[in-house]
């Protein structure tokens, strides 16, 4: 059996919650099962292409018919010695810069561009939901529990 896994994240690619970690252990566990071959596909972030940990390999690119444009689209896969699990990751520039693109067009910054510009570092350096909730007030942000 094939078994293709489409996720946003996966540990330890990228990780940014639970997601990462179910993401990584379901596929390791479904290839143990005999005569299964699992395929996970993520999208190629920035965060990914710039690890040196990581040996990706280029596969292909093609264009993708998009509206009224065709965008690139490059195939890649991690090196790995194991054949019945295998990680490919789908390379898309326009989606990389088009954040960027419509604070420009648009003459204010998006949340995530300010938070990359002021606060990603001291973010990134939390060791706690402590420690992340009080830089976040540093910086005039914070966090509160959405209900339904």
């Amino acid at each position: 059996m094939k078994i293709l896994l489409a996720t946003s994240e996966a540990a330890p690619f990228i990780k940014t919650g639970g997601l990462g970690d179910v993401a990584a252990a379901l596929p390791k566990a479904l290839a143990e099962t005999p005569n299964t071959e699992v395929y996970v596909f993520l999208p190629y972030y920035k965060a990914i292409k710039d690890n040196p940990e990581f040996e990706i390999e280029y596969i292909t690119n093609f264009t993708v018919p998009l509206s009224w444009r065709n965008v690139y689209a490059g195939l890649f896969r991690a090196v790995s010695k194991r054949k019945k699990l295998q990680y490919y990751f789908i390379d898309n520039e326009y989606w990389e810069t088009a954040a960027k693109s419509m604070e420009i067009a648009g003459d204010m910054e998006s949340l995530i561009g300010w938070i990359q510009r002021n606060a990603l570092d001291d973010m990134r350096k939390a060791t706690s939901w402590e420690e992340l909730h009080t830089t976040l007030a540093i910086n005039g942000l914070s966090m509160k529990e959405a209900g339904n």
